[in-house]
């Protein structure tokens, strides 16, 4: 026993000794020990630790116990149920106890016994121990006084029937009997034995010596002598009858020979002719099975007994069994069998040491030793060369004979190694007890490198009895039975496949199939298996076969699936199955391996329809198949959406479009499951086919040229609709509806799109009008793209056929499209500054794992990416030659659309290349102008271009503050970090920021007291760095207190420095908590550069938000300190907070007001390339060339857009200077823009009337925010009202088209840019854009409602008013005062600037009903108005003049320049001018004289008093305003027609030395006397509108009289 077993048992025996000593009594002790020591001395380790410890203790006792028992009889048996009460112990088990003599064979023998009755076995110990016989304790080994005892312990099953257990003792005692009495006549029957073969040695022959020999060699130890007897032969007539021979009998026969009768049996005449034979001695089988050591049936050796005369009288018997040695010894170490051998060996006549005699030695070695004993000599001599003559071929042989006592039938079987199998043998086994009647048999197998396997079967038969058969007949159908399966295949794929190919294949798969296999298919179904399996051959994943046997029920569906090298995952496919209809009612697997080595599994499942209707195998067999492949290659999702692949008869591409529609109808919250959805389609099959067939009839290209398809929609229409009249179900009814609605609502889909390879696509894309769609969630956009694959799903929406906006990486799967509908309402105000109009994108990509690192979510977002922008791509047209051109096979049930460009955005920042390589691969009119910011383009990130637009706006509310954070130190909390492109950008803008805090998704970075030198080239650092976070911060830079802080950690110790600073009261937060804190610390700027929504309204909700990974952080925009907010960044405050802010003082814009540089740099690029593809076409440039002037134009395109940036900025900032005078102009405008359908009062939350009117009462009219939307609104109407050949068509008002592009383009192509395929669409936006920068927000408005005219008019008029006045040059001199001269002195300047050009506007469109070209205008008016400008100052008089002064002054002490100042102070007086250029126009005198004279009559009538009184008038409502307005035209008219008069006067008088004025103040005396006298009234009393009516009809009767 190895040293650990060894020590393992001692360990376990001194445990048990030890109990035994704690327990017992030490008297006892001692004696009991040395038992335990002595019985499990020999046990193994095994036995003894399977037993419980107090198991073993109380077997142990107990076994002693019935030790000291012992009385010295031979045997002591008992069995029993050990119990506390009745033993001291317990055991769970029946026990037998068993104290017996020593003697061989006692424990096989009990085994034997307690097996046959079917027993479950649980322990069995034994010992032999040597015990004194006076005191029944164990001696030592080798005592002289001890007897060997055998002591057994077995515990068995529970028995608790005193029945059973008698019956049980009682075959126990029956063996132990038996095996007694074996073994107390061994000696005997070994010297009868010796006896017999003295007595045949003194016989002559060789037989006899043979026979001598044989019993020789049983004595040393070849046979177990269990009985033996001698029996008579008694002659009666012709019959020969067997009687024993009382008192002969030994060993077991002594106990059974006397219970039988005398007579045993008679001999039939073959069994009497073989017995009385001269041969002396035979072998024979006992039909009695022995109970002693093994349970074989008995062998016997039987010496034939002769009489005096030399006659075979009887037979000595010796019954026993073999012993092992026997089975192994070469057969010719056994005599007698070895003469029957070499008689053989002669007979055959090969040559000694040949071939064939080796071969047939080696058949002797093989055959069973009872075959070679009990056969005859012929019998042994026809088998042998019957194996001999098979010669390893694989051919079935069924070899017999018959025992010679008619008790048995012996039959070898040899089969080809490779088809036998348990069942086979089953099988033929069968057959023989079949065939011979009998219902027991035996077997033995033998395998050996043979290619052939032998099966020796024995069939007892208790009377001798067996039917009768016909050997070749029955080896005949054995040999059906074991025919090879393989040689069947063969035969199979010969008539499959021909014999060419059929052969091959045969070779390849011969042997490949599983034996299990074999079982359940018969050749032909493996012949067609392999066509499949060929196919994974090719490289295919899997193969498969849907198909029902025709033996079975028509309910019962088969299921093949093949795969190569190792089999499939069941939980994989199960689910794909139940979801196409069909439950699973069994798999069986087999691995099939070829002779090459190559491995395939065939997965062969058992299947039942779920539905109700009979499926019909030939119309679904093949749908099925295509289904389930691209179920399983990704190309299809496995939902119940699939049950209408069976249910409905539809392709797995129309289930997908059914489950695309759900899917859509999911984003535009459509209140029902996907689950519920697709179970009402199965409710509902035929209404499901319909919609199918019309979604067909619409849009499959090949129905087009039909005449009759429009007449087959609408008959599909009516079935549909009349098929749901009988849907009962509410539910069923709104979900099959929809889908009618969506398939109406839908304009172009690519279902039917093939690629180059003629393959239709796995991904399907809809071109939706969302109008179409009741219900639909607003604001809808005018056109959506819905893009739909296992793998990515988006959505693109589109406010016009001209709309530009990023693409997102959306990871809202559930709502996406909630997410961009958000954003395109931003886009579509934020694109109010850029021709196209708002769209946004968004995609998901739907099969990252949750564990896919960096790389694996990148390569699996672009390849979702590139889908998404295929889908889109698919249902756009295309440009040739200016001709458009329609997408292949896609039908277009709207007008042409070839205008589709996007823009990079949150998670595709990198993907403009991607897309524009995808465009190009479709021949895409735009080229690379279809994404912008790609390699060939303007990278956003580069120019800091979306940072740098937002800093306009900060620098514009710091400025409003009398900050100048270029060169004054300033407070910043951040959100984002300096790898981010906003964020990283707009922190480094200014040297002097000081950036206390910031935060991404990893980190918290805090810097109390920052260094701004220091802190700014450290962020530039990290900024340069491929990859950075604020981990990656230099942390000895940062100021005591502070430092970096993962979000993960559990708190964050606050410091003293960072109480300070950001007024904390708290000694630990969370990281969360301190986030919240720091959004809310008393900074100068919130700079939000990141993503992800931070602040809210105080009334709003979490779930309103729509942020929820946020929602913890989130704070509202009441605790905001910092006094100004910068939106980088998309969505860090909803709109409503940002209201809330500004109502509480904040300052701040809306995200699509601040970060409108991306998207206007984008909108340059697309543009520029646009332009100049003709360039590129006509050969006058090369690619190189174009991509080398883009860069070179990179600083032009950020200075053009940074200056779209801060004038819509400017004009947010005036507009809000001026509410206060303009209160009823913005209800009118809300109002107007409602009615257009444009606003949507509550999406954009813009105040009730109601709500205006308590903010007026308050003194907070709108905020800037408000007034964000607003001004993007108008700009947006104006976009579209100004596309219009009278603007375009003027080449005058058309110059703005240059405008838009850089300078060096503009000089290097103007007849390109000139001849843009957008021309008229640029001049609409960028002349939208100057006039409402310009003018104010409700400019047009205010001008339409004073004059009733057109936008078109408007804008034409504004741009001759500003050139007429040169107003450009003043508005970009002012710029250059930003933080030279304080914000307010420049607002109240361009404010007065607006007034001036509003008042010329009016004044132009109430003198030209028809409106001339601005040109014309310009020419007109510009140079008079231009030269008395320059001087007016020199012109005015009185009141006016020294307002002039005052004014002038006013302005050179604030700041502005003189020039400038006097330029500016001049603008009140400047709209005279125009009247006074029309004077000049009719009259003799020269400029000089009538503008002075203008003035001099204004002067001297007080006519400048009277205009400032009705300026002074409170107009708080638009009919007052007007009001207002018609009394300045009036007095204006008035004035032109006095100074008219005054001279016209001036010259009928002829006196050159008088000023025209002095002249007719002479002629008009009484006049002016009575004039005079009522100013002089009027200026003591409070005027109010009706005194400005009576003065203003006065005045019309002054001019009126005056001559």
């Amino acid at each position: 026993m190895p040293q650990q077993r060894l020590e393992q048992k001692t360990k376990l025996l001194k445990s048990l000794c030890s109990t035994i000593r704690e327990r017992l009594d030490a008297s006892d002790v001692e004696p009991i020990i040395k038992f335990v020591e002595s019985y499990y001395g020999v046990s193994p380790i095994e036995e003894l630790k399977e037993r419980s410890p107090e198991n073993l203790y109380g077997a142990s006792l107990s076994c002693y116990a019935y030790l000291q028992e012992w009385k010295c009889e031979q045997r002591r048996l008992r069995v029993f149920n050990p119990s506390i009460e009745a033993h001291g112990w317990h055991c769970s088990h029946t026990v037998i106890q068993l104290l017996h003599q020593n003697m061989p064979f006692i424990v096989d023998s009990v085994r034997m016994e307690l097996n046959r009755r079917g027993v479950g076995i649980h322990v069995v110990h034994s010992g032999v121990l040597q015990v004194d016989p006076d005191s029944c304790q164990v001696t030592d080994p080798g005592s002289d006084t001890g007897v060997e005892i055998s002591l057994l312990y077995i515990e068995i099953d529970r028995t608790t029937d005193p029945q059973v257990l008698k019956q049980l003792q009682e075959g126990l005692f029956e063996v132990l009997d038996d095996l007694c009495a074996a073994v107390d006549d061994y000696e005997q029957m070994l010297a009868q034995a010796q006896s017999l073969a003295a007595e045949l040695e003194s016989h002559s022959g060789e037989e006899s010596a043979e026979a001598a020999l044989l019993l020789r060699w049983m004595c040393d130890n070849h046979f177990t002598f269990l009985g033996f007897d001698k029996v008579d032969y008694k002659r009666s007539k012709s019959e020969i009858h067997v009687e024993r021979d009382p008192g002969t009998e030994l060993g077991i026969m002594r106990i059974y020979a006397p219970k039988g009768p005398k007579r045993l049996r008679t001999l039939s005449q073959e069994e009497a002719q073989f017995r009385t034979s001269e041969s002396p001695i035979f072998f024979a089988k006992d039909y009695h099975r022995s109970r002693i050591h093994r349970p074989a049936y008995q062998d016997m050796v039987i010496v034939k007994a002769r009489d005096k005369k030399g006659q075979v009288s009887g037979e000595y018997r010796f019954i026993g069994l073999y012993t092992s040695p026997v089975y192994v010894k070469a057969p010719w170490e056994i005599p007698v069998v070895r003469k029957r051998i070499e008689k053989i060996v002669a007979q055959s006549g090969f040559p000694h040491g040949g071939h064939a005699y080796k071969t047939l030695q080696q058949t002797f070695i093989e055959m069973p030793r009872d075959e070679l004993m009990l056969s005859t000599q012929d019998e042994l001599a026809l088998n042998v060369m019957g194996i001999f003559n098979l010669q390893e071929r694989r051919k079935v042989r069924l070899l017999h004979r018959r025992d010679i006592s008619g008790n048995f039938m012996a039959f070898l079987y040899y089969v080809p190694r490779d088809i036998f199998n348990t069942q086979l043998r089953s099988q033929v086994q069968q057959l023989l007890c079949e065939r011979l009647g009998v219902e027991d048999s035996e077997f033995t197998s033998y395998y050996s490198e043979s290619v052939l396997t032998r099966v020796y079967f024995v069939l007892p038969s208790r009377d001798g009895q067996f039917n009768d058969f016909d050997p070749q007949a029955l080896e005949e159908e054995v040999a059906a039975l074991s025919r090879s399966w393989d040689d069947e295949l063969t035969g199979a794929l010969l008539d499959f496949y021909g014999e060419e190919r059929g052969s091959r294949l045969a070779s390849q798969y011969r042997m490949a199939f599983p034996a299990a296999y074999r079982e359940h298919f018969n050749s032909g179904s493996a012949a067609a298996d392999i066509e499949h399996l060929e196919q994974l051959r090719t490289g295919r994943d899997i193969a498969l076969s849907f198909y029902r046997q025709i033996e079975q029920s028509n309910d019962l569906l088969r299921f093949k699936l093949f795969a190569p090298d190792s089999a499939l995952v069941l939980s994989d496919v199960i689910p794909i199955l139940e979801n196409l209809g069909l439950r699973v009612l069994g798999e069986h697997p087999y691995k099939v391996r070829m002779q090459a080595g190559n491995t395939y599994w065939i997965h062969d499942f058992s299947l039942e329809y779920q539905g109700a209707e009979q499926v019909d195998m030939d119309v679904v067999k093949n749908l099925f198949q295509d289904a389930f492949e691209n179920i399983w290659h990704g190309q299809a999702e496995s939902d119940a959406f699939n049950r209408l692949v069976i249910g409905a008869h539809l392709s797995w591409r129309e289930v997908a479009m059914l489950r695309a529609y759900a899917r859509y109808n999911q984003q535009i919250r459509f209140g029902f499951s996907q689950q519920y959805i697709a179970a009402t389609l199965a409710r509902h099959l035929q209404i499901a086919r319909l919609l199918v067939a019309l979604f067909r009839a619409q849009f499959e290209p090949q129905r087009q040229a039909s005449d009759k398809v429009k007449a087959l929609g609408v008959r599909l229409i009516s079935s549909i609709e009349e098929a749901l009249e009988k849907v009962e179900n509410l539910n069923d009814d709104k979900i099959l509806r929809r889908y009618l609605e969506l398939i109406r609502a839908t304009l172009r889909t690519n279902f039917f799109r093939t690629d180059e390879q003629g393959e239709l696509r796995d991904y399907f894309s809809f071109k939706i009008r969302p109008s179409g769609i009741e219900q639909m969630p607003l604001p809808r956009p005018e056109f959506e793209v819905f893009v739909y694959s296992p793998q990515v799903e988006g959505v693109h929406l589109r406010g016009g056929k001209v709309a530009r906006g990023g693409l997102r990486w959306s990871d809202r799967l559930e709502d996406y499209r909630t997410e961009v509908l958000g954003l395109v309402k931003a886009q579509q105000v934020k694109n109010a500054v850029i021709v196209p109009v708002g769209a946004k994108g968004g995609f998901v990509a739907k099969t990252i794992p949750e564990d896919a690192d960096r790389d694996e979510m990148q390569r699996l977002g672009v390849a979702a990416y590139q889908t998404f922008i295929r889908g889109l791509l698919d249902l756009s047209d295309n440009l040739q030659n200016g001709a458009v051109i329609a997408p292949d096979s896609v039908v277009r049930l709207d007008e042409d659309d070839p205008y589709l460009v996007v823009a990079a955005d949150k998670g595709t920042a990198t993907f403009s290349d991607i897309a524009n390589q995808i465009a190009q691969d479709y021949g895409f009119w735009l080229d690379d102008a279809f994404a912008s910011g790609g390699s060939q383009g303007y990278d956003h990130k580069k120019m800091g271009i979306t940072a740098r637009g937002a800093w306009e706006s900060v620098k514009l509310h710091f400025r409003e503050k009398g900050v100048d954070i270029q060169s004054e130190p300033f407070t910043v909390v951040g959100i984002g970090d300096m790898s981010g492109d906003v964020f990283g950008n707009g922190m480094l803008l200014s040297e002097n920021i000081r950036l206390q805090a910031g935060f991404n998704h990893l980190h918290i970075f805090v810097d109390p007291d920052p260094d701004p030198a220091t802190s700014f080239v450290e962020r530039k650092r990290l900024f340069e760095l491929p990859r950075s976070s604020w981990s990656d911060y230099n942390t000895k830079l940062i100021s005591k207190g502070g430092g970096i802080f993962s979000r993960a950690a559990k708190s964050i110790d606050i410091t003293p420095e960072m109480k300070v600073a950001f007024d904390i009261k708290a000694d630990k937060l969370s990281p969360t908590e301190l986030i919240s804190a720091l959004l809310c610390a008393p900074v100068d700027l919130l700079w939000n550069g990141g993503i992800g929504t931070y602040i809210k309204a105080t009334d709003e909700t979490h779930a309103e938000v729509g942020d929820k990974a946020n929602d913890a952080l989130r704070v509202d925009a009441c605790q905001l300190r910092a006094k100004v907010v910068g939106e980088g960044g998309n969505l860090g405050l909803t709109q409503r907070g940002r209201i809330e802010f500004a109502l509480n003082g904040g300052a701040c814009n809306t995200d699509f007001i601040d970060n409108a540089g991306g998207v206007d740099c984008s909108d340059h690029e697309v543009n520029i390339k646009i332009a100049l593809q003709a360039v590129l076409q006509e050969g006058d440039l090369t690619e190189k060339q174009r991509n080398q002037l883009l860069a070179k134009m990179t600083d032009d395109v950020a200075e053009l857009v940074l200056t779209n940036n801060y004038r819509q900025a400017l004009a947010l900032a005036l507009a809000e200077g001026q509410l206060p005078r303009q209160n009823d102009d913005y209800p009118a405008l809300i109002r107007q823009l409602e009615q257009s359908a444009r606003l949507n009062r509550t999406l954009e939350y813009i105040p009730s009337d109601e709500e205006l009117e308590e903010r007026v009462k308050q003194g907070r009219v709108l905020t800037r925010p408000e007034l964000s939307v607003l001004i993007s609104y108008v700009k947006g109407e104006l976009k579209q009202s100004l596309n219009d050949e009278l603007i375009a068509g003027d080449e005058y008002v058309a110059k703005v088209l240059f405008e838009g592009f850089p300078g060096a383009l503009v000089e290097r192509f103007p007849t390109a840019i000139s001849e843009h395929r957008l021309r008229s669409e640029i001049i609409a936006t960028h002349l939208g854009n100057a006039l409402v920068n310009q003018m104010g927000i409700a400019f047009v408005m205010r001008v339409a409602q004073a004059t009733g005219r057109s936008s078109v008019d408007i804008a034409r008029a504004w741009v001759a008013a500003r050139d007429i006045f040169g107003i450009n040059a003043l508005w970009e001199a002012l710029e250059q005062q930003d933080n030279l001269v304080s914000a307010a002195v420049l607002h109240q300047v361009m404010g007065d600037i607006q007034r001036l050009m509003r008042r010329v506007c009016v004044w132009i469109l109430r003198q030209y009903p028809q409106l001339p070209s601005p040109a014309e205008l310009v020419e007109r008016f510009a140079a008079p108005v231009a030269a008395l400008r320059g001087e007016l100052e020199n012109h005015l008089a009185g009141a006016p003049l020294q307002a002039w002064r005052d004014l002038n002054k006013q302005l050179i002490d604030a700041g502005l320049p003189e020039s400038l100042a006097h330029e500016a102070a001049s603008l009140e007086a400047s709209f005279a001018l125009l009247d006074i250029s029309l004077i000049a126009e009719r009259d003799e005198h020269s400029l000089a004289t009538v503008c002075e004279t203008y003035f001099a009559v204004s002067d001297l009538l007080a006519l400048d008093w009277l205009e400032e009184q009705i300026k002074e008038l409170n107009a708080t409502t638009r009919w007052q305003v007007q009001a207002r307005e018609v009394f300045r035209e009036d007095l204006n008219r008035q004035q032109h027609l006095l100074a008219l008069s005054a001279l016209d006067t001036h010259l009928a008088n002829a006196n050159e030395d008088l000023a025209p004025v002095s002249s007719w103040e002479h002629s008009n005396e009484l006049l002016l006397q009575r004039w005079q006298k009522l100013t002089s009234e009027l200026q003591t009393n409070a005027v109010d509108s009706a005194i400005l009516t009576v003065a203003m009809r006065e005045l019309q009767a002054f001019s009126q009289s005056s001559n």
